[in-house]
Formats: C-alpha cells, sequence, structure tokens
C-alpha cells in the first residue's frame, strides 16, 4: 500500500537563505528599559486639607435644638 503524500509548493519550502522567525529575534537588539522618573508625581505635591476630629468640629457645628426648630 502506497500512499500519495502532496508536496509543499516551492513557496513554502525552507531554504537556508531564509533565516527562521526564532533566527531573526535573536539578532535584534533588546528593547532598553525605560527612563525612571526622577521627581514625584504631580498629584502627589499637593496640599491636603487637615481633617478637623471630635471636639474641634463641635465647635463649629451649630447647635442640635437650633438646627432642628430651623429645619421644622
Amino acid at each position: 500500500m502506497s500512499e500519495e503524500y502532496e508536496q509543499p509548493s516551492e513557496e513554502h519550502i525552507e531554504t537556508e537563505e531564509e533565516p527562521r522567525y526564532t533566527e531573526v529575534r535573536r539578532e535584534e537588539e533588546p528593547i532598553p528599559p525605560a527612563p525612571r522618573r526622577e521627581e514625584a508625581p504631580s498629584y502627589a505635591k499637593k496640599i491636603i486639607d487637615p481633617v478637623i476630629l471630635g471636639d474641634e468640629k463641635d465647635e463649629e457645628d451649630e447647635p442640635e435644638e437650633e438646627y432642628i426648630d430651623r429645619v421644622k
């Protein structure tokens, strides 16, 4: 039993003149790393408002009774 195999066309036959993809990759120079930033990003330079906690906040708020009367 002899089976017939299709012969590859001339376009698909690899020759030594045509380098393979992996061989071409090795010849390329590696990509240099991106330059690093020396300064902090602009959002890190913004001044953050101090947080008002506990007793300080109570002094600024109006008394609860006055607020309830005003809202009604």
